[in-house]
């Protein structure tokens, strides 16, 4: 079996239940393999959490990649097009939401990794850049982490947490594979609101 398909489920039960809730012997009678097969190839749970982690949050970095050169786009379109890539990313793969909604809660090692390897190093150039088109005037200040957790746990959140939002609206969220050419529209604070589908790559 493809290791990126186990480290898929293995996210998605880790995202879906919580780590302590997570059982190896569930993932693999899931996946349909041997009781041993997890634990051969990636040894304990914590591991296997890492593991997955990784894999979620680089396939996250890889998608980010090339956002942040001056030479590409001005500082506002730099901010907007790092919002729209993240918005649809998400929509595609609501399970790293889904998982720091449920590691956000408690002060963990595993939060500290996911933090330390991941979301402070993705947001150093969002950082300068917030930083920048305030001094600039051209948006509001706003900090960081409120500037975070609006996109990050606002404008995603309807497809981290689908039977919520189909109890706003049942039509409202597209066929997976197809989200992004509806995710929500983005514009960075005092900034001109954008129509994310046009931008849609």
């Amino acid at each position: 079996m493809p290791i990126d398909e186990i480290l898929e489920m293995a996210l998605t039960m880790f995202a879906t239940v919580g780590y302590d809730g997570m059982s190896l012997r569930t993932l693999n009678r899931d996946l349909g393999v041997g009781h041993n097969l997890i634990y051969q190839r990636f040894g304990t749970k914590a591991e296997l959490w890492r593991a997955a982690v990784d894999f979620g949050f680089g396939r996250l970095m890889r998608h980010m990649e090339g956002l942040f050169d001056p030479t590409l786009s001005e500082p506002l379109e730099q901010l907007r097009l790092a919002g729209h890539r993240f918005v649809v990313f998400s929509a595609d793969h609501p399970e790293l939401v889904a998982l720091m909604n449920t590691e956000g809660r408690r002060d963990t090692d595993r939060l500290a990794y996911i933090y330390d390897a991941y979301i402070e190093p993705m947001l150093a150039d969002v950082a300068r850049l917030l930083v920048h088109l305030a001094d600039e005037g051209v948006i509001r200040p706003i900090p960081l982490r409120t500037f975070h957790f609006l996109l990050a746990h606002g404008a995603t959140a309807p497809h981290a947490l689908v039977p919520l939002a189909t109890k706003f609206d049942a039509t409202s969220l597209v066929e997976p594979g197809h989200r992004g050419a509806r995710a929500p529209g983005f514009h960075p604070p005092g900034g001109r609101p954008t129509s994310v589908t046009r931008l849609a790559t």
